[in-house]
């Protein structure tokens, strides 16, 4: 589809088992973002939550809509933001 010229979006991705368990591996996470850079394929990474899994954004008592703070934050989002901050992609076409 890439090659074909059409617009990905890589709607979700995570740093952990598909239970949203689990350890995270964000050497594995990492690679989506390689195949997405390889492609010029925007990506998201799952899940924008509060809830008490491995995958969530937020620590499960947080309940703020804006102003976070780095405590509101579970390890796969810190990860993520820190990804992004660095985040070159090189077009491979």
């Amino acid at each position: 589809a890439a090659k074909a010229g059409l617009r990905l979006f890589i709607s979700e991705f995570g740093c952990c088992d598909a239970s949203g368990g689990g350890d995270n591996n964000f050497d594995e996470a990492a690679k989506w973002i390689e195949l997405a850079d390889k492609y010029d394929t925007s990506f998201i990474l799952w899940s924008i939550a509060n809830r008490d899994e491995t995958c969530a954004t937020f620590v499960p008592d947080c309940t703020k809509i804006t102003d976070f703070e780095e405590a509101d934050l579970k390890p796969a989002c810190k990860w993520f933001i820190d990804v992004l901050k660095e985040h070159k992609p090189k077009k491979e076409n």
